[in-house]
């Protein structure tokens, strides 16, 4: 598949989060100084770069889609009895996944992308525990319940706009690769 095809389908999987791995790696280190370059490196190290965060990309969406398709109850809401499960269930997986995130180095000028992203991973792991924690709360009728589900909701409404902020950050990526590569990515397809 065309590269500059597959990095216009990352911005997509950014904005839908969800989809199916990739088992391509991204050593960014090997990137030939005559390679062309964008405002974010050269066309080969971001390249290598975006290809190596596809599959986290995609497990994260995943993981999201499947705690609210789990979390919603037989009356078509979130229901705390089906949420608190499913949030565990997703924090266990979200945190193999930063483990393995954590392990990847961007490109310099990709370093800030990379750190949103992480914080995007980190966001949902707050909002998972403290659903968790607001359910634990309500289980055993000391305290206020609904007053902790505050915090969720805004840890969500947080990763959400981080991740209008990364999809933002994408399209410009892409359209630097875009810029850099034009006739290379038409030769390619």
């Amino acid at each position: 598949m065309n590269r500059l095809i597959r990095v216009g389908l990352l911005t997509l999987m950014l904005s839908a989060c969800g989809g199916s791995q990739d088992e391509e790696t991204g050593d960014s280190s090997s990137a030939s100084s005559s390679s062309p370059q964008t405002a974010f490196g050269s066309v080969e190290e971001v390249t290598s770069y975006l290809v190596a965060i596809d599959p986290f990309v995609r497990k994260i969406g995943s993981i999201q889609g499947e705690l609210e398709q789990q979390g919603v109850g037989s009356s078509g809401g979130a229901a705390a009895a089906n949420l608190a499960p499913a949030a565990a269930a997703a924090a266990s997986s979200l945190k193999e996944i930063l483990a393995d995130f954590e392990e990847l180095t961007a490109p310099p000028l990709l370093a800030p992308f990379h750190r949103d992203t992480k914080k995007l991973i980190l966001l949902r792991l707050e909002a998972y525990r403290a659903t968790i924690e607001g359910f634990d709360i309500q289980q055993a009728g000391s305290g206020d319940f609904e007053a902790h589900y505050a915090e969720p909701e805004e840890k969500f409404q947080l990763a959400n706009s981080l991740i209008g902020e990364l999809n933002a950050d994408m399209q410009n990526i892409t359209s630097a690769l875009r810029q850099s590569s034009g006739t290379d990515g038409e030769r390619a397809g």
